[in-house]
């Protein structure tokens, strides 16, 4: 089985499509940089994603606009089995009830 973390994410490309100003165009096409934030309150969402401003903006207050979200499956499969976490942790043995 692969063991490899999920994250899952939706983003509103309207959104997307309005910090134009962000985009990079690079040798393979054209790119933005996006943040993904863990959120305090996690009823509906783990994260929010939003759009990576350059630091000289964020230091004059300006915020990248939220675009979406993401849910972590991990945090909410561990919360499920209500367990450490560990998918692979194996109950101790006790030897010395073992009939041979």
């Amino acid at each position: 089985m692969d063991k490899r973390r999920m994250i899952d994410l939706n983003l509103n490309l309207t959104k997307l499509g309005e910090a134009k100003a962000y985009y990079k165009e690079g040798k393979k096409g054209v790119y933005i940089d996006l943040r993904v934030i863990e959120m305090e309150n996690k009823q509906y969402n783990d994260m929010m994603i939003v759009v990576k401003v350059p630091k000289e903006e964020y230091d004059k207050g300006v915020r990248g606009e939220i675009i979406g979200y993401a849910k972590d499956w991990d945090l909410h499969n561990d919360n499920k089995k209500g367990g450490s976490g560990n998918a692979e942790a194996t109950p101790k043995i006790n030897s010395d009830d073992l009939p041979f």
